[in-house]
């Protein structure tokens, strides 16, 4: 049988949501995101931040829920952490599902300006709500391509 994670998430989830007019798009997708935040457990003041990306069809939220046989990101950002692979970190999980089911994180007057919303927006409104050192981009498959 595969390993489970049984392991609580101990830090702290902060949700919250924002309107950028960069998103304007002809699909009809909302200019408005939610952003789920994960803070790991026993950590203050300033630090780096993780902005995960999500692949096609998926969001940051879904990396959030519980999986069988394995672990959550939010379980394995604080697993790393606990090991001491990786120093306390803001992790970041937006929503960046669309009405054709996600994009590629670039300027498209199609699908709207994520590049965009990105690099200013998003980061912007997190500096404005959280301590930070600095930003980093990872992402899989669409997500991947958005954090190169």
């Amino acid at each position: 049988m595969p390993a489970h994670s049984f392991e609580p998430i101990r830090g702290i989830f902060d949700r919250f949501s924002f309107h950028s007019s960069n998103l304007e798009n002809q699909h009809g997708a909302p200019l408005e995101r939610e952003v789920v935040v994960h803070i790991p457990p026993n950590s203050q003041g300033t630090m780096p931040c993780i902005i995960y990306l999500a692949p096609f069809t998926g969001t940051g939220f879904a990396r959030a829920n519980w999986k069988a046989f394995s672990e959550t990101l939010p379980q394995r950002h604080e697993r790393l952490i606990l090991e001491g692979k990786m120093p306390a970190s803001i992790l970041v999980m937006p929503d960046t599902f669309t009405s054709l089911g996600g994009n590629q994180f670039i300027d498209s007057q199609t699908m709207g300006n994520w590049g965009t919303w990105l690099k200013e927006d998003l980061r912007n409104e997190l500096k404005s709500r959280y301590e930070i050192t600095g930003f980093g981009l990872v992402g899989k498959s669409s997500g991947g391509y958005g954090a190169l």
